[in-house]
């Protein structure tokens, strides 16, 4: 990995939060049954863990789809 394509840890902090902003809301959202928000958390965690320190062009996790096509289900289903 060059020099130039590595980023500091505080500029992949900031883009993983703006492009993970539908994934943060869902598992905070005290409407949703916890157990689906551990679970996505939990992938989240995971996802993180694996992703390296350099220049991306998008920093979205693919757990934020899941949750996102989950939380859609879950509204038809209950009607809000």
């Amino acid at each position: 990995m060059s020099e130039k394509n590595t980023i500091t840890l505080a500029e992949f902090n900031r883009r993983l939060i703006e492009d993970n902003r539908e994934l943060i809301r869902i598992i905070a959202d005290a409407l949703y049954p916890a157990i689906e928000q551990l679970k996505f958390y939990q992938e989240a965690r995971k996802e993180i863990r694996n992703i390296k320190l350099e220049k991306r062009t998008s920093y979205e996790l693919k757990v934020q789809e899941k949750a996102i096509a989950w939380e859609k289900e879950y509204l038809s289903r209950n009607n809000f």
